[in-house]
């Protein structure tokens, strides 16, 4: 048996951005789910999981990897305010980082099982024990951020046509994030409210 290994599904340096105290290491973080606060929570416990990519971790060092040069284009981003600058590379790592982001959260891993549970329910040919085996059916989170990882070379080039928005805050007011850092808006459905 191996010994239980705490992945972060969303990346310490973003987190860090976040951090109320002056080492960077802590964060406050809200359980909506749970309706509980905690004002003081060590970064290194928040927004992951043991063994979230599995025991083998080439997922993980590949996101490591990523993140580490995104990390510093996002820097120079919140050094110099300015999104612009960043072209070439660096908006194509900024691409590959929030696409990646996007897929690797527990909320997607969730979302994703209930697509492929209701998908394989709505097949006319199962049989209503296999449907009810199918209900009941949990697949690791490395086995789903291994089907999303597949499925983000396949979309990727469709979406390289969007645009990336970076929200920073020069308010004095501290600025909350959450454990799915990104989403989509579309603006065309902005007129359909």
């Amino acid at each position: 048996m191996s010994i239980p290994i705490n992945q972060h599904y969303v990346p310490v340096f973003y987190l860090r951005n976040f951090s109320n105290d002056v080492e960077r290491a802590h964060i406050a973080w809200y359980n909506y789910i749970l309706s509980k606060v905690a004002a003081f929570s060590p970064i290194k416990k928040v927004a992951s999981q043991d063994n979230f990519y599995g025991e083998n971790s080439e997922m993980e060092k590949t996101y490591a990897d990523i993140e580490s040069r995104a990390s510093k284009v996002i820097g120079e981003i919140i050094l110099s305010g300015q999104l612009e600058r960043n072209d070439g590379l660096g908006k194509f790592l900024l691409w590959i980082y929030t696409f990646i982001q996007f897929s690797r959260t527990s909320k997607r891993v969730t979302q994703f099982l209930q697509i492929l549970k209701g998908a394989v329910k709505n097949m006319r040919d199962i049989s209503k024990e296999n449907a009810a085996i199918i209900e009941k059916l949990e697949l690791p989170s490395s086995i789903i951020m291994g089907l999303n990882y597949q499925n983000f070379f396949s979309v990727f080039p469709d979406t390289l046509d969007l645009h990336i928005k970076f929200v920073i805050d020069r308010s004095p007011l501290p600025f909350i994030t959450s454990d799915h850092p990104v989403f989509t808006y579309n603006q065309f459905l902005e007129t359909c409210l």
